[in-house]
């Protein structure tokens, strides 16, 4: 065999490839295109001593993950400590492959303290069952 015979196959044989892995991801279902997605979008009080966040996701029908916010108050000097925590449990999301925004009120840990002007590191993140986070994100916001 010649090498231009050879070069033609080869050829040959990578287009068909190409056209058969376009194919199979055509025929994908959306949740295998898209996958899970997740975004904060903000925080801010929503109250006093009270904190809110917004966040974006997107999941596939059978999700069995919660969404969960964490807020923990930055600069802070012994025993200043504040922290606030949100969750929306995985029935209660609406896993569609479409993305959808939430509110989450978040409940603040007793004796912390939120007030406008603090700094607040926002941490949004899938939680599974058996105690694994996925899609983690941080976001510093100042109230």
């Amino acid at each position: 065999m010649t090498s231009s015979r050879f070069g033609r196959r080869a050829a040959g044989a990578a287009a068909a490839l190409v056209l058969a892995g376009a194919g199979a991801l055509a025929s994908a279902s959306p949740a295998a295109a898209k996958g899970y997605d997740l975004a904060f979008e903000s925080g801010s009080l929503s109250g006093q001593n009270a904190l809110a966040a917004k966040v974006a996701y997107s999941c596939d029908e059978h999700n069995d993950y919660a969404l969960v916010v964490n807020a923990t108050k930055l600069n802070v000097t012994g025993h200043d400590e504040a922290n606030a925590s949100g969750l929306i449990k995985a029935d209660k999301l609406t896993c569609d492959y479409t993305l959808h925004t939430a509110t989450l009120n978040l409940r603040t840990q007793a004796g912390s303290r939120f007030e406008q002007g603090d700094q607040v590191k926002f941490t949004v993140f899938y939680f599974d069952s058996d105690g694994f986070s996925f899609f983690k994100q941080d976001k510093v916001v100042t109230l």
